[in-house]
């Protein structure tokens, strides 16, 4: 199960430097194709919470080193990973790819109130501090339900994860 950790690791880690380096250079809209928050949503909804927290901390970490958030980004994606994991849990249960996707959904939304929340707090202290540049929220929620969907299909297409327990052969 090691070797599950460090692919964890290093996705997480690939994914945050994605996101600090080649993603803020896109222009316009093509800023929302961001990978560390899907994939910590991704993770959340449809592995464990142990998985979620590794690349939430990991990615968090590292896109904290390069962006001057002192912390509120792994701060963000933690809560995000147990809010995500916590209503995959009891809420969306049926896992079907309108959950998927309100999942997915609820993951953007709350990033941006937790960025909203973070921007405000440090606005109180004299420190200085550069708000991340985020894209429309549009462009971000239409990223979100591509990686959402595509991910749903990919686990239906070649895992029986999501098969129905009783089958209607005659």
């Amino acid at each position: 199960m090691w070797y599950r950790r460090l692919l964890i690791v290093l996705a997480s880690i690939l994914a945050a430097l994605f996101d600090v380096t080649i993603s803020s250079w896109l222009p316009g809209s093509f800023g929302a194709i961001r990978v560390a928050l899907p994939l910590v949503i991704v993770l959340a909804a449809f592995s464990s919470l142990e998985r979620a927290l590794t690349a939430a901390v990991v990615g968090g970490m590292i896109m904290d080193l390069f962006l001057p958030s002192f912390g509120a980004i792994m701060v963000r994606y933690v809560l995000i990973a147990f809010i995500i994991r916590g209503l995959a849990q009891t809420y969306v249960t049926n896992r079907s790819v309108i959950g998927s996707l309100a999942l997915g959904i609820i993951g953007v939304i709350t990033d941006r109130l937790l960025l909203l929340l973070a921007v405000a707090v440090r606005g109180l202290m004299p420190l200085p501090f550069i708000p991340e540049a985020h894209p429309p929220l549009f462009a971000e929620f239409f990223w979100i339900m591509i990686v959402m969907v595509l991910t749903f299909v990919l686990l239906a297409a070649f895992t029986r994860r999501f098969m129905p327990l009783v089958t209607n052969r005659r």
